[in-house]
């Protein structure tokens, strides 16, 4: 997304604190005055949606006419200028079912949906557009009767998000491949770390030497799995985020090789 200095002093307000609407409608009048009127009626409607509401009613007109009009932009530019929303998971009442629609939505292990259900109140998605929220709500409709509400950002931490790691593994094909690290091939070690540093720069957009150094300094081999190679390309991050992540960074997965994946894993604790 490329910006002017003034556009990105806005943007740069506003990830400093999403709340600040008093910043989210001088920019709209700013992006009027340079000939966005499309995106300054979305920053105006969504200050507007997050007034004075603790559970937004995604149903109303003003919401619908941010859904709406959220369809005709960039979901990059959304994320920056109206990441005002937080996703509130409050409670279920069918826990099994709960973990199932979890795992299906996120993509997560059993252990990780376990957590997300069980750590209820906590909030699934922070700092997220609210045609974003609301996609993610839809989703999560089912027969657990959870208990869910989109409200505004102004205090992350009650109920707090439960954070994640964003994973990436690497592993030999072979199923014959030795398990103790000491009797593995060198070279084909050598390989996989390669690989994984070409994956690392891609995916996080840095230079190879830098994706070398971090991938020699914190790839590792897990203890539940020492057939693997594994780096963390992310840490703390809310479970939306995470998701999101996930989705992107497995586009620049290797084709061949060795197995590759790119999982959400692991709860880091919570924001408070």
């Amino acid at each position: 997304m490329t910006t002017v200095p003034e556009e990105a002093a806005f943007l740069e307000a506003l990830k400093a604190n999403p709340a600040d609407d008093t910043v989210r409608l001088v920019y709209a009048d700013w992006l009027d005055e340079h000939n966005e009127p499309q995106k300054a009626e979305y920053l105006r409607l969504v200050a507007a949606l997050a007034q004075g509401q603790s559970d937004i009613e995604r149903t109303s007109p003003q919401a619908t006419s941010v859904c709406e009009l959220g369809k005709t932009l960039p979901i990059e530019w959304k994320e920056a200028a109206a990441g005002r929303f937080d996703l509130v998971l409050f409670s279920f009442n069918d826990k099994v079912q709960g973990i199932k629609r979890i795992r299906r939505v996120f993509n997560l292990g059993l252990s990780c949906a376990k957590g997300v259900i069980e750590s209820a109140p906590n909030r699934l998605a922070v700092f997220t557009p609210f045609d974003s929220v609301v996609a993610l709500l839809d989703q999560l409709a089912d027969n657990s009767g959870m208990t869910l509400a989109v409200c505004g950002c102004e205090h992350p931490g009650d109920p707090p998000a439960t954070l994640f790691q964003v994973v990436a593994e690497f592993k030999p094909r072979e199923w014959n491949y030795p398990p103790n690290p000491q009797e593995r091939d060198p070279q084909y070690d050598k390989r996989v770390r390669a690989s994984l540093t070409r994956f690392v720069a891609a995916a996080l957009e840095i230079h190879q030497d830098d994706a070398r150094e971090r991938v020699a300094a914190m790839a590792h081999i897990p203890e539940d799995n020492c057939y693997a190679t594994c780096f963390i390309l992310a840490d703390g991050v809310p479970l939306y985020e995470a998701q999101r992540l996930v989705s992107r960074y497995t586009t620049f997965l290797p084709a061949s090789g060795f197995e590759a994946d790119c999982y959400t894993t692991g709860r880091t604790g919570t924001n408070t």
